[in-house]
């Protein structure tokens, strides 16, 4: 499970109501969990180069990163958005104490925040570079995390409007942005790893590592390693407002 996309990636607009339901595949398969995870990772392996800042958690679903923001920075101004009427209601009634919360996809997106965060959404997106490119020009800030260089049967990731992951994401992904002249600077990257929520414990890493390394040896080619998180960080061309 990752965080929602809404109906861009595939899903009917009901289904992800039916999903966030007191309940629902979302709590019953550990999306909850997840997007804390994801969150606690991110403050783990990133700093964010503000004190006082607004941040929006763009595909927010129930809210569950809020908590983990608040707590590394406890002077940000938070807020969450999603597709999902019945996921933003729950997330004013649990969270509403530290974050504001809207319901808002992509396209609908208006305002203006220092940063925004957008876990584990974008792989769901064929036009993912363009989603990006909104983002960015929403904020000062965007940090985009995904899953990096996951491959299927030994292959790049195909995108079909079912709700799957659709893009292998790579170190060079969001380049394109910079050459067109739509962020400010090439992004940065940090991949990291995530424990009990999308990376092996260590035992089961490292005899993963041994048999890649031993792959690339043999081949002499390049095999990624798996179960890893990439993080885009993208600035706005223009810090005082939108490009």
């Amino acid at each position: 499970m990752e965080h929602a996309v809404g109906c861009e990636a595939g899903w009917p607009s009901g289904h992800l109501d039916k999903v966030f339901l007191p309940g629902g595949n979302w709590e019953s398969n550990g999306g909850r969990n997840q997007t804390a995870g994801f969150a606690r990772c991110f403050v783990k392996n990133i700093k964010i180069p503000l004190e006082d800042f607004s941040l929006l958690d763009v595909g927010c679903a129930l809210g569950d990163s809020s908590p983990v923001f608040r707590r590394a920075y406890p002077k940000a101004r938070l807020f969450g958005c999603d597709v999902s009427s019945v996921a933003i209601e729950r997330c004013k009634t649990e969270y509403g104490h530290i974050a504001e919360f809207f319901k808002s996809g992509f396209e609908e997106l208006s305002g203006f925040w220092d940063v925004i965060y957008c876990s584990n959404v974008l792989e769901h997106f064929k036009e993912y570079r363009e989603a990006a490119s909104y983002l960015v020009s929403r904020c000062r800030i965007a940090y985009i995390m995904t899953p990096y260089f996951e491959l299927k049967d030994g292959k790049e990731l195909t995108f079909a409007a079912d709700g799957q992951h659709g893009v292998t994401f790579r170190k060079d992904s969001f380049d394109i942005l910079y050459e067109r002249g739509l962020i400010s600077s090439p992004a940065t990257t940090k991949i990291i790893r995530c424990p009990k929520i999308f990376s092996p414990p260590w035992p089961k890493e490292i005899l993963r590592e041994i048999r890649r390394f031993t792959k690339m040896v043999v081949f002499r080619r390049y095999f990624p390693p798996k179960g890893r998180q990439i993080i885009y960080e993208l600035h706005n061309k223009l810090p005082g407002g939108t490009m």
